[in-house]
Protein backbone atom coordinates (compact mmCIF):
# COMPACT_ATOMS: atom_id res chain seq x y z
CA UNK A 1 0.00 0.00 0.00
CA UNK A 2 1.04 3.28 -1.35
CA UNK A 3 2.05 5.69 1.72
CA UNK A 4 -0.36 8.44 0.50
CA UNK A 5 -2.89 5.94 0.73
CA UNK A 6 -2.43 4.25 4.19
CA UNK A 7 -2.39 8.23 5.29
CA UNK A 8 -5.92 8.33 3.62
CA UNK A 9 -6.91 4.91 5.68
CA UNK A 10 -5.22 6.71 8.87
CA UNK A 11 -7.51 10.23 7.87
CA UNK A 12 -10.76 7.98 7.87
CA UNK A 13 -10.31 6.56 11.16
CA UNK A 14 -9.29 10.05 13.13
CA UNK A 15 -12.36 10.91 11.75
CA UNK A 16 -14.19 8.14 12.75
CA UNK A 17 -12.84 9.01 16.54
CA UNK A 18 -14.21 12.67 16.01
CA UNK A 19 -17.64 11.34 14.90
CA UNK A 20 -17.80 8.88 18.17
CA UNK A 21 -16.59 12.09 20.75
CA UNK A 22 -19.34 14.03 18.89
CA UNK A 23 -21.71 11.51 19.25
CA UNK A 24 -20.85 11.20 23.02
CA UNK A 25 -20.58 14.76 23.90
CA UNK A 26 -24.19 15.49 22.55
CA UNK A 27 -25.49 12.77 24.08
CA UNK A 28 -23.98 13.92 26.99
CA UNK A 29 -24.86 17.66 26.80
CA UNK A 30 -28.65 16.02 26.31
CA UNK A 31 -28.64 14.12 29.11
CA UNK A 32 -27.39 16.80 31.58
CA UNK A 33 -30.22 19.16 30.38
CA UNK A 34 -32.98 16.69 30.91
CA UNK A 35 -31.24 15.96 34.36
CA UNK A 36 -31.84 19.54 35.13
CA UNK A 37 -35.52 19.36 33.49
CA UNK A 38 -35.03 22.20 30.86
CA UNK A 39 -36.69 22.61 28.26
CA UNK A 40 -33.98 23.32 25.57
CA UNK A 41 -32.06 20.11 24.24
CA UNK A 42 -29.83 19.83 21.19
CA UNK A 43 -32.45 18.09 18.25
CA UNK A 44 -30.47 14.43 18.15
CA UNK A 45 -28.84 12.38 20.74
CA UNK A 46 -27.90 8.77 20.72
CA UNK A 47 -30.74 6.39 21.27
CA UNK A 48 -30.11 3.94 24.13
CA UNK A 49 -28.87 6.28 26.97
CA UNK A 50 -32.13 8.39 26.00
CA UNK A 51 -34.48 5.24 26.26
CA UNK A 52 -32.12 4.70 29.93
CA UNK A 53 -32.64 8.08 31.04
CA UNK A 54 -36.78 7.49 29.94
CA UNK A 55 -37.11 4.30 32.17
CA UNK A 56 -35.25 6.37 35.19
CA UNK A 57 -32.29 4.01 34.71
CA UNK A 58 -29.88 7.74 34.95
CA UNK A 59 -27.13 6.31 36.31
CA UNK A 60 -26.80 3.70 33.58
CA UNK A 61 -27.58 6.12 30.97
CA UNK A 62 -24.42 8.30 31.73
CA UNK A 63 -22.51 4.70 32.36
CA UNK A 64 -22.97 4.28 28.75
CA UNK A 65 -22.34 7.73 27.30
CA UNK A 66 -19.14 7.06 29.50
CA UNK A 67 -18.24 4.03 28.11
CA UNK A 68 -17.85 5.94 24.19
CA UNK A 69 -16.09 8.37 25.16
CA UNK A 70 -13.32 5.62 27.09
CA UNK A 71 -13.36 4.07 23.85
CA UNK A 72 -12.79 7.17 22.22
CA UNK A 73 -9.81 7.64 24.59
CA UNK A 74 -8.68 4.39 24.30
CA UNK A 75 -9.08 3.70 20.69
CA UNK A 76 -6.16 6.47 20.02
CA UNK A 77 -3.86 4.05 21.37
CA UNK A 78 -5.59 0.80 21.04
CA UNK A 79 -7.02 0.94 17.55
CA UNK A 80 -9.09 -2.51 18.15
CA UNK A 81 -11.20 -0.71 20.33
CA UNK A 82 -13.00 1.12 17.41
CA UNK A 83 -14.84 -2.27 16.07
CA UNK A 84 -16.18 -2.48 19.83
CA UNK A 85 -17.61 1.32 19.41
CA UNK A 86 -18.96 0.42 16.41
CA UNK A 87 -20.52 -2.68 17.72
CA UNK A 88 -22.09 -0.80 20.63
CA UNK A 89 -23.64 1.99 18.53
CA UNK A 90 -25.22 -1.09 16.30
CA UNK A 91 -27.30 -1.62 19.95
CA UNK A 92 -27.98 1.93 19.60
CA UNK A 93 -29.35 1.49 16.58
CA UNK A 94 -31.57 -1.07 17.15
CA UNK A 95 -32.55 0.40 20.18
CA UNK A 96 -33.77 3.94 17.91
CA UNK A 97 -35.75 1.20 15.56
CA UNK A 98 -37.54 -0.23 18.87
CA UNK A 99 -38.57 3.08 20.10
CA UNK A 100 -39.80 3.89 16.43
CA UNK A 101 -42.38 1.39 16.91
CA UNK A 102 -43.45 2.04 20.12
CA UNK A 103 -44.38 5.86 19.78
CA UNK A 104 -46.42 8.00 17.43
CA UNK A 105 -44.61 9.73 14.65
CA UNK A 106 -42.48 12.19 15.06
CA UNK A 107 -40.36 14.91 12.60
CA UNK A 108 -37.31 14.92 15.41
CA UNK A 109 -37.04 10.88 14.68
CA UNK A 110 -36.08 12.11 11.06
CA UNK A 111 -32.94 13.72 12.29
CA UNK A 112 -32.05 11.35 14.99
CA UNK A 113 -32.46 8.30 11.94
CA UNK A 114 -29.82 10.89 9.95
CA UNK A 115 -27.70 11.19 13.25
CA UNK A 116 -27.92 7.31 13.74
CA UNK A 117 -26.65 6.44 10.13
CA UNK A 118 -24.25 9.34 9.84
CA UNK A 119 -22.21 7.92 12.92
CA UNK A 120 -22.93 4.02 11.55
CA UNK A 121 -21.35 5.19 8.25
CA UNK A 122 -18.10 6.83 9.93
CA UNK A 123 -17.45 4.04 12.83
CA UNK A 124 -18.06 1.71 9.66
CA UNK A 125 -15.12 3.16 7.62
CA UNK A 126 -13.40 3.79 10.70
CA UNK A 127 -13.70 -0.22 11.74
CA UNK A 128 -12.38 -0.99 7.65
CA UNK A 129 -9.88 1.66 8.10
CA UNK A 130 -8.48 -0.67 10.98
CA UNK A 131 -8.77 -3.79 9.71
CA UNK A 132 -6.44 -2.94 6.72
CA UNK A 133 -3.82 -0.58 9.06
CA UNK A 134 -3.56 -3.74 11.59
CA UNK A 135 -1.70 -5.40 9.19
CA UNK A 136 0.70 -3.62 8.09
CA UNK A 137 4.41 -2.60 10.34
CA UNK A 138 3.55 -1.03 13.42
CA UNK A 139 6.31 1.03 14.30
CA UNK A 140 5.83 2.48 10.34
CA UNK A 141 2.33 3.07 11.40
CA UNK A 142 2.71 4.59 14.67
CA UNK A 143 4.77 7.30 12.90
CA UNK A 144 2.43 8.31 10.70
CA UNK A 145 -0.48 8.55 13.52
CA UNK A 146 2.01 11.09 15.11
CA UNK A 147 2.41 12.81 11.79
CA UNK A 148 -1.32 13.24 11.36
CA UNK A 149 -2.40 14.17 14.75
CA UNK A 150 0.72 16.57 15.34
CA UNK A 151 -0.20 19.70 14.40
CA UNK A 152 1.68 21.96 11.24
CA UNK A 153 4.99 23.19 12.49
CA UNK A 154 5.66 20.90 15.11
CA UNK A 155 5.85 17.17 13.77
CA UNK A 156 8.65 16.11 15.33
CA UNK A 157 7.82 12.86 14.10
CA UNK A 158 7.27 13.18 10.95
CA UNK A 159 8.41 11.23 7.79
CA UNK A 160 8.53 11.49 4.35
CA UNK A 161 7.79 8.74 1.83
CA UNK A 162 10.98 7.70 1.45
CA UNK A 163 11.71 7.46 4.89
CA UNK A 164 8.55 4.93 5.36
CA UNK A 165 9.73 3.03 2.79
CA UNK A 166 13.16 2.60 4.48
CA UNK A 167 11.01 1.84 8.05
CA UNK A 168 8.82 -0.73 6.30
CA UNK A 169 9.49 -3.71 3.99
CA UNK A 170 7.88 -3.10 1.00
CA UNK A 171 5.62 -6.21 2.11
CA UNK A 172 4.21 -4.64 4.82
CA UNK A 173 2.67 -1.84 2.79
CA UNK A 174 1.11 -4.07 0.45
CA UNK A 175 -2.04 -4.87 2.30
CA UNK A 176 -3.76 -6.08 -0.63
CA UNK A 177 -0.97 -8.09 -1.77
CA UNK A 178 -1.24 -9.81 1.64
CA UNK A 179 -4.44 -11.18 1.42
CA UNK A 180 -3.72 -12.01 -2.26
CA UNK A 181 -1.02 -14.32 -1.17
CA UNK A 182 -2.73 -15.47 1.66
CA UNK A 183 -5.59 -16.71 -0.41
CA UNK A 184 -3.00 -18.49 -2.92
CA UNK A 185 -2.11 -16.19 -5.49
CA UNK A 186 1.33 -17.49 -6.44
CA UNK A 187 2.55 -14.15 -8.12
CA UNK A 188 1.69 -12.38 -4.83
CA UNK A 189 3.46 -15.20 -2.53
CA UNK A 190 6.56 -14.72 -5.08
CA UNK A 191 6.06 -10.74 -4.39
CA UNK A 192 6.13 -11.58 -0.39
CA UNK A 193 9.01 -12.88 -0.86
CA UNK A 194 11.13 -10.56 -2.43
CA UNK A 195 10.70 -7.84 -0.19
CA UNK A 196 11.64 -10.06 2.83
CA UNK A 197 14.66 -10.94 0.88
CA UNK A 198 15.34 -7.48 0.20
CA UNK A 199 14.65 -6.59 3.40
CA UNK A 200 17.24 -9.43 4.63
CA UNK A 201 14.64 -11.57 6.25
CA UNK A 202 15.86 -14.97 4.97
CA UNK A 203 13.80 -17.00 6.79
CA UNK A 204 10.19 -14.98 5.64
CA UNK A 205 11.60 -15.34 1.97
CA UNK A 206 12.50 -19.17 2.40
CA UNK A 207 8.41 -19.41 3.73
CA UNK A 208 7.20 -17.36 1.10
CA UNK A 209 9.43 -18.62 -1.90
CA UNK A 210 8.27 -22.24 -1.03
CA UNK A 211 4.86 -21.43 -0.67
CA UNK A 212 5.04 -20.00 -3.99
CA UNK A 213 6.68 -23.10 -5.90
CA UNK A 214 4.53 -25.58 -4.43
CA UNK A 215 1.14 -23.93 -5.47
CA UNK A 216 -0.98 -25.90 -7.18
CA UNK A 217 -2.24 -23.20 -9.63
CA UNK A 218 0.60 -22.25 -11.96
CA UNK A 219 -0.45 -21.26 -15.31
CA UNK A 220 0.84 -22.59 -18.43
CA UNK A 221 3.41 -21.91 -20.01
CA UNK A 222 4.93 -21.25 -16.50
CA UNK A 223 5.82 -17.72 -15.81
CA UNK A 224 9.47 -16.21 -15.66
CA UNK A 225 8.73 -15.10 -12.10
CA UNK A 226 7.89 -18.92 -11.51
CA UNK A 227 10.92 -20.61 -12.72
CA UNK A 228 13.13 -18.13 -10.91
CA UNK A 229 11.38 -19.24 -7.34
CA UNK A 230 12.27 -22.96 -8.30
CA UNK A 231 15.98 -21.74 -8.86
CA UNK A 232 16.14 -19.80 -5.34
CA UNK A 233 14.67 -22.69 -3.76
CA UNK A 234 17.42 -24.94 -5.48
CA UNK A 235 20.04 -22.03 -4.34
CA UNK A 236 18.14 -22.22 -0.57
CA UNK A 237 18.52 -25.92 -0.27
CA UNK A 238 22.05 -25.82 -1.67
CA UNK A 239 23.97 -23.26 0.58
CA UNK A 240 21.75 -23.96 3.77
CA UNK A 241 20.84 -20.09 3.81
CA UNK A 242 17.74 -20.77 5.81
CA UNK A 243 18.00 -22.40 9.15
CA UNK A 244 14.50 -23.63 8.38
CA UNK A 245 14.63 -25.34 5.11
CA UNK A 246 18.33 -26.76 6.04
CA UNK A 247 21.25 -27.36 3.36
CA UNK A 248 19.66 -30.33 1.47
CA UNK A 249 21.60 -31.02 -2.28
CA UNK A 250 18.72 -33.49 -3.66
CA UNK A 251 16.35 -30.74 -2.86
CA UNK A 252 18.38 -28.27 -4.40
CA UNK A 253 18.95 -30.23 -7.08
CA UNK A 254 15.46 -31.19 -7.74
CA UNK A 255 14.30 -27.83 -7.79
CA UNK A 256 17.54 -27.54 -10.21
CA UNK A 257 16.64 -29.57 -12.56
CA UNK A 258 12.78 -28.23 -12.53
CA UNK A 259 13.96 -24.86 -13.53
CA UNK A 260 16.25 -25.89 -16.30
CA UNK A 261 14.34 -28.10 -17.77
CA UNK A 262 11.81 -25.41 -18.89
CA UNK A 263 14.68 -23.20 -19.52
CA UNK A 264 15.81 -21.32 -16.77
CA UNK A 265 19.20 -20.13 -17.68
CA UNK A 266 20.23 -19.53 -13.79
CA UNK A 267 19.32 -22.97 -13.10
CA UNK A 268 20.64 -24.20 -16.11
CA UNK A 269 24.28 -22.70 -15.31
CA UNK A 270 23.92 -23.81 -11.33
CA UNK A 271 22.88 -27.30 -12.69
CA UNK A 272 25.88 -28.11 -14.83
CA UNK A 273 28.14 -25.96 -12.81
CA UNK A 274 27.43 -28.33 -9.83
CA UNK A 275 28.13 -31.61 -11.74
CA UNK A 276 31.12 -30.09 -13.30
CA UNK A 277 32.93 -29.83 -9.95
CA UNK A 278 31.43 -33.31 -8.90
CA UNK A 279 33.31 -34.58 -11.44
CA UNK A 280 36.44 -33.39 -11.09
CA UNK A 281 36.97 -31.15 -13.72
CA UNK A 282 34.89 -33.03 -15.75
CA UNK A 283 37.19 -36.09 -16.06
CA UNK A 284 34.82 -38.28 -14.45
CA UNK A 285 30.43 -39.38 -14.72
CA UNK A 286 28.76 -38.06 -11.43
CA UNK A 287 25.30 -39.08 -11.08
CA UNK A 288 24.92 -39.64 -15.18
CA UNK A 289 25.84 -36.25 -15.90
CA UNK A 290 28.42 -36.88 -18.56
CA UNK A 291 30.63 -33.88 -20.12
CA UNK A 292 28.46 -33.57 -22.78
CA UNK A 293 25.53 -32.75 -20.92
CA UNK A 294 27.73 -30.53 -18.40
CA UNK A 295 28.44 -28.56 -21.44
CA UNK A 296 25.02 -28.34 -23.02
CA UNK A 297 23.40 -27.10 -19.90
CA UNK A 298 26.80 -24.59 -19.87
CA UNK A 299 26.03 -22.88 -23.54
CA UNK A 300 22.09 -22.87 -22.86
CA UNK A 301 23.08 -20.79 -19.68
CA UNK A 302 25.27 -19.16 -21.24
CA UNK A 303 23.66 -17.91 -24.46
CA UNK A 304 23.38 -13.98 -25.43
CA UNK A 305 19.52 -13.84 -25.47
CA UNK A 306 19.17 -13.52 -21.50
CA UNK A 307 20.35 -11.46 -18.68
CA UNK A 308 20.90 -13.70 -15.81
CA UNK A 309 23.13 -13.68 -12.99
CA UNK A 310 25.79 -16.54 -13.88
CA UNK A 311 25.45 -15.51 -17.78
CA UNK A 312 29.05 -14.41 -17.84
CA UNK A 313 30.46 -17.21 -16.21
CA UNK A 314 28.43 -19.88 -18.25
CA UNK A 315 30.35 -18.04 -20.98
CA UNK A 316 33.39 -18.70 -19.61
CA UNK A 317 32.93 -21.95 -18.54
CA UNK A 318 31.56 -22.91 -21.92
CA UNK A 319 34.96 -21.60 -23.17
CA UNK A 320 37.11 -23.37 -21.04
CA UNK A 321 35.30 -26.93 -21.46
CA UNK A 322 36.17 -26.13 -25.01
CA UNK A 323 40.14 -25.58 -24.40
CA UNK A 324 40.41 -28.23 -22.52
CA UNK A 325 38.13 -30.62 -24.18
CA UNK A 326 35.42 -31.58 -21.18
CA UNK A 327 32.74 -32.67 -22.84
CA UNK A 328 33.44 -31.93 -26.72
CA UNK A 329 37.01 -32.50 -28.98
CA UNK A 330 39.28 -29.40 -28.09
CA UNK A 331 38.41 -26.80 -29.86
CA UNK A 332 40.64 -22.90 -30.01
CA UNK A 333 38.28 -21.54 -32.16
CA UNK A 334 34.81 -22.06 -29.80
CA UNK A 335 36.82 -21.37 -26.57
CA UNK A 336 37.89 -18.09 -28.48
CA UNK A 337 34.63 -17.60 -29.25
CA UNK A 338 33.26 -17.91 -25.88
CA UNK A 339 36.22 -16.36 -23.47
CA UNK A 340 35.50 -13.16 -25.68
CA UNK A 341 31.81 -13.33 -24.97
CA UNK A 342 32.68 -13.06 -21.23
CA UNK A 343 35.95 -11.09 -21.66
CA UNK A 344 33.86 -8.17 -23.42
CA UNK A 345 31.76 -7.97 -20.33
CA UNK A 346 34.91 -7.70 -18.17
CA UNK A 347 35.58 -10.86 -16.88
CA UNK A 348 39.49 -10.89 -15.96
CA UNK A 349 40.09 -14.25 -15.62
CA UNK A 350 38.55 -15.02 -19.61
CA UNK A 351 40.49 -11.98 -20.39
CA UNK A 352 43.81 -13.42 -19.00
CA UNK A 353 42.80 -16.84 -21.21
CA UNK A 354 42.48 -14.91 -24.05
CA UNK A 355 45.95 -14.00 -23.66
CA UNK A 356 47.55 -17.36 -23.05
CA UNK A 357 45.64 -18.45 -26.03
CA UNK A 358 46.76 -15.87 -28.59
CA UNK A 359 50.69 -15.90 -27.00
CA UNK A 360 50.20 -19.74 -28.03
CA UNK A 361 49.29 -19.37 -31.31
CA UNK A 362 51.72 -16.17 -31.70
CA UNK A 363 54.67 -18.18 -30.52
CA UNK A 364 56.53 -21.18 -32.30
CA UNK A 365 59.82 -21.76 -30.57
CA UNK A 366 60.65 -23.40 -33.53
CA UNK A 367 60.69 -20.45 -35.62
CA UNK A 368 63.69 -17.85 -36.11
CA UNK A 369 61.46 -14.80 -37.38
CA UNK A 370 58.08 -13.98 -36.95
CA UNK A 371 55.08 -13.92 -39.44
CA UNK A 372 53.07 -11.02 -39.75
CA UNK A 373 50.38 -13.60 -38.48
CA UNK A 374 52.13 -14.27 -35.52
CA UNK A 375 53.06 -10.86 -34.78
CA UNK A 376 49.14 -9.61 -34.78
CA UNK A 377 48.29 -12.87 -32.63
CA UNK A 378 51.15 -11.51 -30.06
CA UNK A 379 49.90 -8.17 -29.93
CA UNK A 380 46.20 -9.56 -29.29
CA UNK A 381 47.89 -11.90 -26.49
CA UNK A 382 49.60 -8.21 -24.67
CA UNK A 383 46.22 -6.02 -25.52
CA UNK A 384 43.88 -9.05 -23.70
CA UNK A 385 46.99 -9.52 -20.83
CA UNK A 386 46.38 -5.68 -20.52
CA UNK A 387 42.90 -5.97 -19.89
CA UNK A 388 43.03 -8.44 -17.69
CA UNK A 389 45.92 -6.64 -15.45
CA UNK A 390 43.35 -3.35 -15.08
CA UNK A 391 40.61 -5.43 -14.23
CA UNK A 392 42.58 -5.91 -10.84
CA UNK A 393 40.60 -9.22 -9.82
CA UNK A 394 43.46 -11.27 -10.78
CA UNK A 395 44.93 -13.59 -8.04
CA UNK A 396 48.80 -12.76 -7.40
CA UNK A 397 49.95 -15.43 -9.55
CA UNK A 398 47.91 -15.24 -12.61
CA UNK A 399 49.01 -10.98 -12.16
CA UNK A 400 52.51 -12.51 -12.24
CA UNK A 401 51.87 -14.45 -14.72
CA UNK A 402 50.29 -12.10 -17.51
CA UNK A 403 53.64 -9.37 -16.70
CA UNK A 404 55.69 -12.06 -17.39
CA UNK A 405 54.07 -12.91 -20.34
CA UNK A 406 54.08 -9.32 -21.75
CA UNK A 407 57.52 -8.86 -21.02
CA UNK A 408 58.31 -12.54 -23.00
CA UNK A 409 56.12 -10.89 -26.10
CA UNK A 410 57.99 -7.37 -25.90
CA UNK A 411 61.24 -9.69 -26.24
CA UNK A 412 59.49 -11.87 -29.27
CA UNK A 413 58.37 -8.44 -31.03
CA UNK A 414 61.68 -6.95 -30.19
CA UNK A 415 60.70 -3.98 -28.12
CA UNK A 416 61.37 -2.59 -25.15
CA UNK A 417 59.32 -3.81 -22.77
CA UNK A 418 58.63 -0.87 -21.01
CA UNK A 419 57.41 0.82 -24.14
CA UNK A 420 55.23 -1.88 -24.66
CA UNK A 421 54.02 -1.51 -21.50
CA UNK A 422 53.34 2.08 -22.01
CA UNK A 423 51.77 1.62 -25.23
CA UNK A 424 49.46 -0.98 -23.22
CA UNK A 425 48.87 1.55 -20.49
CA UNK A 426 50.71 -0.28 -17.37
CA UNK A 427 53.10 1.22 -15.26
CA UNK A 428 56.83 0.08 -16.22
CA UNK A 429 57.51 -1.39 -12.59
CA UNK A 430 55.14 -4.42 -12.05
CA UNK A 431 52.90 -3.06 -9.16
CA UNK A 432 52.33 -5.40 -5.97
CA UNK A 433 49.28 -7.25 -6.49
CA UNK A 434 46.50 -5.36 -4.51
CA UNK A 435 44.83 -7.33 -0.99
CA UNK A 436 41.71 -9.11 -1.48
CA UNK A 437 39.24 -7.09 0.40
CA UNK A 438 38.68 -8.04 4.23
Amino acid sequence: MEVELVKKRIKQFNIARGNLILMAGITLINLILFAAESDFSLLFTASLPLILFLFERTVFAFILVGAYIVLWVLSKKMRFFMPVALGLFIVDVGALIWLFTLVEFDASFLLNIAFAVWISFYLIIGTRSWFILRKLDPAAIENLFAEENTPAGAQQFAQTPAQFQQMAPQEYQQAELITKAQQGDAEAQYDIAWEYKDNGDIEKFAEWIQKCVNNPNIPNPKPLWYLKAMWFMGDMYQWGASSTLGQDMDEALKWYEKAADLGHKGAQYSLADYYLTKSEGGTKVFDGYNHEKILDLFIKSGSDDVNEKGRVFAQFRVGFCYKMGFGTPENVDEAIKWFKKAAEQNDAISQWYLGNIYLDKGYDENKAFLCDEERKYLDESAEWYARAIKNNSLDESEREHAFNSIEHIAKLIDVHVNDLKKKLGLPEEQPVAPLPPE
